[in-house]
């Protein structure tokens, strides 16, 4: 066997990184067929020797970054509220920048103990954070015993970890076990913990994920429901759709319907037929759903552009005649994507009455390129935009950025992206508020082309 492979080999097994079943394996796909015959004892002997360097040689380096620790972890206890969020922020890139040997020195700081200071949590909020990003294999086994055994902070640090392991296989069964173990009652202190455990294992994906997320959704009370919801709504399992449109036409449904709505807007696909399509329309006419609910929902039959089935024309007129503008709006604007002739009359009348009153009114454009927007019209959209920059011109100092980025959102969805990209440099917005316009759909296939710089996604 080569020197450096066996090195190499000792080193990874005193870090954790190579399962111990796997050395021999290991050592028979490198084995040298020339190779003098060595006898047990002599190979055995040379592991342990190699196997001492290899500790030796992970000590030196964590001695050495030690000290960096010493001063990041000091440096986060010192921070002052009002500015701690941007300055943590470098902290954590330093310690991540120091790479995964540092990892092992990290995980002792995740749990604060009970009746840690505010700061104190903070601290292993922040070192959570850190070993999110380093993905490190050996704190794998530390990791999970304190998911287990620590404080409750620590337990929530632990899996929040736990969630980005680069272990999955290994890391599942553990999360699943520790989410059954803890009882989902109420009154029981760690029950965060539950919650925690499924938002892992959400993260890591799998079959364990969906089936322990998808019975939480149909058995656990509403408040296991919303975490398991929560959950499923960061990572977009795809493989829970089922039991969450089979939540739809159920009175847990009504309840949980503004997170059934931001499930469905980030897995559009859910919606896969009219039977859907009329559980989602008769939940949204519901009075017990929420004013917010109700905009969530028709907004994802509006976006989804799903054509309502005729045994729906009740609830739909109810909420065209919602007493509640937003609501009436929103109902009024789904109908005219599905070609409702009235409803687009009624819907523009009192726009067009405003342009008409007062040509020079910049707002009255405004409100009517929205909606032109929102019905899918991007042409009418972009004539609005252009009117309402032109009212601007009389009254400069009044001029916002909210008609530069509308009239650039439209040209984009036309595939006008040289206009767009025009535009949104005029606008002059925060770079954050230009990077989440790269990421928003509207902006998709322009982020695709050859004018994306002007989102400026590789600056931070």
């Amino acid at each position: 066997m080569p020197a450096s492979f066996s090195f190499a080999l000792a080193l990874a097994l005193a870090r954790g990184l190579v399962p111990g079943l796997a050395v021999a394996a290991a050592l028979t796909a490198n084995a040298e067929p020339l190779a003098p015959v060595r006898t047990a004892t002599d190979d055995r002997r040379s592991l342990q020797e190699l196997l001492a360097e290899a500790r030796a040689e992970r000590e030196r380096v964590q001695a050495e970054l030690l000290p960096k620790v010493t001063t990041a972890i000091a440096t986060l206890d010192t921070l002052e509220r009002r500015a701690r969020d941007e300055r943590a922020g470098r902290v954590v890139d330093e310690l991540v920048g120091l790479g995964s040997d540092v990892a092992p020195l990290l995980v002792q700081f995740l749990d604060p103990s009970d009746g840690a200071s505010r700061s104190q949590i903070y601290r292993s909020e922040q070192v959570a954070e850190a070993l999110v990003q380093l993905r490190a294999v050996s704190i794998t086994d530390a990791l999970l015993d304190r998911a287990q055994n620590a404080s409750l902070i620590g337990r929530l640090n632990a899996l929040r970890v736990l969630g980005a392991s680069p272990e999955p296989q290994r890391v599942a069964p553990a999360l699943e076990a520790i989410a059954r173990a803890v009882a989902d009652e109420a009154a029981n202190p760690y029950r965060p913990v539950r919650l925690a455990a499924l938002r892992a294992l959400a993260r890591l994906g799998g079959p364990a994920a969906a089936t322990i997320l998808s019975e939480t959704l149909r058995a656990g009370d509403l408040t296991a429901a919303e975490g398991a919801l929560d959950a499923l709504i960061e990572v977009r399992l795809v493989s829970a759709a089922p039991d969450v449109v089979a939540l739809i036409p159920t009175a847990r449904g009504n309840a949980l319907a503004s997170r059934i709505a931001a499930y469905l807007n980030v897995v559009p696909s859910a919606i896969a037929s009219e039977a859907d399509v009329e559980a989602l329309i008769r939940l949204c006419a519901q009075d017990s759903v929420s004013r917010e609910a109700k905009l969530a929902l028709l907004d994802v039959l509006r976006s989804g552009d799903h054509k309502p089935p005729s045994s729906v024309k009740r609830e739909l007129q109810t909420l065209r005649e919602s007493l509640d503008q937003g609501v009436r709006v929103a109902a009024l604007v789904y109908l005219t994507r599905q070609r409702d002739r009235a409803a687009k009359r009624e819907l523009f009348e009192p726009w067009d009455t405003q342009v008409r009153g007062s040509r020079s009114a910049a707002s009255a454009y405004e409100g009517r390129a929205q909606l032109y927007y929102l019905v899918g019209d991007h042409a009418a959209a972009v004539g609005d935009w252009r009117d309402a920059l032109k009212a601007y011109e009389e009254r400069p100092a009044l001029l916002t950025a909210t008609p530069l980025i509308g009239l650039a959102r439209s040209l984009a969805l036309l595939g006008k992206f040289k206009e767009a990209y025009e535009y949104l440099d005029k606008a002059r917005i925060s770079l954050t508020a230009l990077q989440e316009l790269g990421m928003d759909p509207d902006f998709a296939k322009m982020r695709q082309s050859k004018y994306a710089d002007v989102f400026r996604l590789d600056k931070e």
